[in-house]
């Protein structure tokens, strides 16, 4: 089996087991995933060298730059490093947002103009759907009175109506 099989076998039994739902599927494979040296490294290989070049480029741009003589004593005053502490911090963020992972997999500095398009999509249709889900949750919480749960306050037939009122909303 391949590592990408091996993976995907992993994941296809944590959402079997958790009945699809989410936050447990992950809780699931999580410990699946520490349990198994070869899913760990599966999983983790891919974005080590990334996470290593984000560090290294920080450290770099640390120490290239500039530095001036600092002050000491009991006035000492932190005015003369801020500069290169500024200019490290920022080259520090940079490498960070550069070493992205992309929901493909693929890190933002190495991708191509239409992959970051494709991630935005992504982003784009999960933020659609999460709208969707807030708004239905909200017409939920509406009608449940603050002593019951939604288990004894709906039934699933007003679940769904208040389901297809979030799609027109």
């Amino acid at each position: 089996m391949s590592l990408h099989e091996l993976v995907e076998q992993a994941a296809k039994t944590a959402l079997e087991t958790s009945m699809g739902h989410l936050p447990e599927a992950v809780e699931r494979m999580a410990i699946a995933v520490r349990g198994d040296a070869k899913l760990y490294a599966a999983l983790t290989r891919p974005h080590v060298a990334e996470l290593c070049l984000a560090a290294l480029r920080t450290v770099q741009a640390t120490e290239r730059a500039p530095r001036e003589p600092r002050p000491y004593g009991p006035r000492a005053s932190t005015e003369h490093d801020s500069g290169a502490s500024i200019r490290a911090l920022a080259a520090g963020n940079a490498a960070i947002l550069l070493a992205t992972v992309l929901p493909s997999g693929i890190v933002l500095e190495k991708a191509t103009r239409g992959e970051v398009a494709a991630a935005a999509d992504v982003y784009e249709a999960k933020e659609k759907r999460a709208g969707h889900k807030s708004r239905w949750l909200r017409l939920v919480a509406q009608c449940v009175p603050e002593d019951k749960t939604v288990g004894r306050a709906l039934t699933e037939r007003r679940l769904q109506e208040l389901r297809e009122e979030a799609n027109r909303g």
